[in-house]
């Protein structure tokens, strides 16, 4: 099953939740009418028939309930609106500061922006529950965009730089598989099955707190405070049965979607990082640990259980949300479990640190992984061997060891390149600047105007003749990582600072009267990762596109038949070729000129598809792109935005040879 499978099956499983949450609202509603028909019958109506209660108190209890819940749910997705960070922000978390000087907060940064990188998925931003002593971590978040990953002090605390990679590994796991829409969802669901259960403990809670006033009053005042007393408690023990049962059915829930997908995400994680002993050890720690996975500094701790690494509350095992942990290593390694324990009882299991703060903002790199280069420069890129363009949408949510290795590589000379300077807001906002104005003919102007947020213009800021200098040293195929790094800084700025990057950088590629292919590459990257547009709705069938893949089709033949400078055959013979290989059932033809808009427009279109449609597109082009074997820059930086436009998790599928791009 592949990416835009799992995405599909994803979007299947939300109406399994719907059926789930209509269960135990049903089991709710009758476990409170029975209760509700018992009491009244028993204390104050011996007459009442059950014919009696279904006339009317059935349906205002009945309809208590649905409010109460929906109500609830309602309130949480509201509270939830911007995704993974109104979730981190709920728990207590607190963001990672992109420019940090905590070595553990580094540590954390540099996993993330390597495996970010290897995976194509846009870095989360990053969140520390800083009062959790446990070992833990989730991700969570509505779209690739709003996606954040939030760990616990204590796994910064008892980890090292492999078991953390390995809890990292597993949670982008849970990105590829689509399961972080689910997931917030859950938790909503949730919240509004706990809200009566809630109430139930306020109003016993009220009951015993009027019987003790009641006890100083008058007699008749009293008697009637013991009888108000009695109701509230009777309301609340009867609220609190519902509410248990509206737990039970939460935790089932959760037991039910989050199992399997635990297990998945381990195996995946050692897929990620070719290391089963990371996971595996951070997995042993937390069994054999006094705070185990635990969040014991949040009351929302049992709403997140089943989108944490570990169990978040202690739970019996038929209602946990994860396999237990012996069974969770033997899954990853049979072998590893004997080995760990051994380790233990022999004394020898210790915390390994191996990352070292460097006060030059070196970063560290994947263990056992070569180093970067000395002086600073960022690498070639690593080849691999040449990817066929059949099924290449397969390599979405994949991640092989080149991947792992080149991004390693790339993160490292940017970091020792740039220094701590390229997590600096500012400095990465005239570092986008820089990369248009290298493309366009004013680079040598003093007529720009524009200025950067801080109110310095661009070419007389203080650090606009180091960030020039040192981009001049960045190779062109590094671009797309270097963009990707830059804004994943920008995106933990105000919006309001990140909508001027994106205006001020339109107006800079508009000020020449023209766009070249990097600034139309560099612009549509920055505008999808820093401007909040909304999505659109999905578009189920393709033929009403079909102007649009003949848009983008047409530009990827354009390109691929230039790719070695000497054209074997025409784009429009290409066009036709793949055409009728990918879209028989359309009517496409060849456009001969393009506009940087209509090809814009095309992608942005395309890109509302459904998942199960999107892998024809990414095929075709590729098909375009690969079809001589040889790929030139331009190629590989459109299918790049292309896949980064359509929301597809792709590694950087790194060409064997860059052809020399016209």
């Amino acid at each position: 099953m592949d990416f835009f499978e799992k995405q599909a099956k994803a979007h299947r499983k939300t109406y399994w939740l719907l059926l789930y949450f209509a269960l135990a609202l049903a089991s709710m509603i009758a476990i409170l009418n029975a209760i509700a028909f018992w009491g009244i019958r028993s204390w104050a109506d011996a007459t009442l028939t059950l014919n009696d209660w279904f006339q009317e108190p059935f349906w205002w209890a009945s309809g208590a309930v649905v409010l109460t819940v929906t109500g609830g749910t309602l309130w949480r997705l509201v509270q939830l609106n911007k995704g993974g960070e109104s979730l981190a922000r709920l728990l207590g978390a607190v963001p990672v500061a992109p420019n940090t000087r905590l070595p553990q907060e580094r540590m954390l940064r540099n996993i993330t922006e390597e495996m970010s990188i290897a995976s194509g998925v846009p870095m989360p931003r990053l969140y520390i529950l800083p009062n959790e002593a446990g070992i833990n971590a989730f991700v969570a978040g509505y779209h690739l965009e709003d996606m954040t990953l939030t760990v616990t002090q204590g796994a910064l605390d008892q980890l090292s730089r492999d078991e953390l990679q390995g809890i990292i590994g597993h949670e982008f796991s849970h990105i590829h598989n689509a399961d972080t829409r689910l997931n917030i969802q859950i938790v909503s669901v949730l919240a509004g099955i706990l809200l009566i259960g809630a109430i139930g403990g306020f109003l016993c809670r009220s009951a015993f707190h009027g019987s003790r006033i009641g006890g100083i009053s008058s007699t008749s005042n009293s008697r009637r405070d013991v009888r108000s007393s009695f109701a509230l408690l009777g309301a609340g023990v009867a609220l609190f049965i519902v509410g248990y049962t509206g737990l039970f059915f939460g935790r089932l829930i959760q037991a039910a979607i989050s199992r399997q997908r635990e297990l998945l995400a381990d195996s995946s994680s050692v897929q990620f990082t070719r290391n089963p002993d990371g996971i595996g050890s951070a997995l042993f720690k937390i069994g054999y640990t006094d705070q185990h996975s635990y969040l014991h500094g949040t009351s929302k701790a049992q709403e997140v259980n089943h989108m944490c690494f570990g169990e978040s509350v202690q739970l019996r095992s038929w209602f946990a949300s994860h396999p237990p942990i012996n069974q969770r290593i033997e899954a990853i390694d049979p072998k590893l479990l004997s080995r760990l324990r051994s380790r233990h009882n022999a004394g020898k299991l210790r915390q390994q640190r191996e990352y070292q703060g460097e006060e030059t903002s070196t970063a560290a790199g994947i263990s056992g992984f070569a180093p970067s280069t000395a002086n600073g420069t960022p690498p070639p890129s690593q080849p691999t061997p040449t990817t066929s363009s059949k099924g290449i949408h397969q390599l979405a949510g994949t991640v092989s060891q080149a991947d792992q290795q080149w991004a390693s590589k790339v993160v490292k000379a940017l970091n020792s390149l740039f220094g701590n300077a390229l997590h600096d807001p500012g400095y990465c906002e005239l570092l986008l600047y820089g990369l248009v104005l290298k493309e366009t003919s004013l680079m040598a102007s003093t007529n720009v105007s524009q200025r950067c947020s801080d109110g310095q213009p661009i070419l007389t800021h203080q650090h606009y003749e180091d960030c020039w200098s040192k981009l001049n040293q960045v190779p062109a195929e590094t671009l797309m990582a270097l963009l990707e790094l830059a804004t994943a800084v920008l995106k933990t700025c105000p919006q309001v600072l990140r909508e001027h990057v994106v205006n001020t950088l339109r107006e800079l590629v508009s000020a020449d009267q023209k766009t070249t292919f990097t600034e139309f590459v560099l612009l549509s990257f920055v505008a999808k990762h820093l401007r909040q547009a909304p999505a659109g709705k999905t578009i189920g069938k393709i033929a009403p596109l079909s102007q649009e893949v003949a848009t983008l089709l047409s530009m990827f033949c354009y390109l691929g038949t230039r790719s070695t400078g000497q054209p074997s055959r025409g784009p429009e013979s290409l066009f036709k070729e793949i055409a009728a290989l990918h879209f028989p059932l359309l009517t496409l033809e060849y456009l001969p000129s393009i506009s940087s808009s209509n090809l814009e427009r095309a992608i942005r279109q395309i890109s509302r598809l459904s998942p199960l449609l999107k892998p024809a597109v990414i095929d075709a082009c590729a098909d375009a792109v690969l079809y001589d074997e040889a790929v030139s820059l331009k190629e590989y930086q459109l299918l790049r935005l292309v896949i980064e436009l359509f929301d597809s998790p792709m590694p950087p599928v790194i060409p064997e040879t860059f052809a020399k791009s016209l």
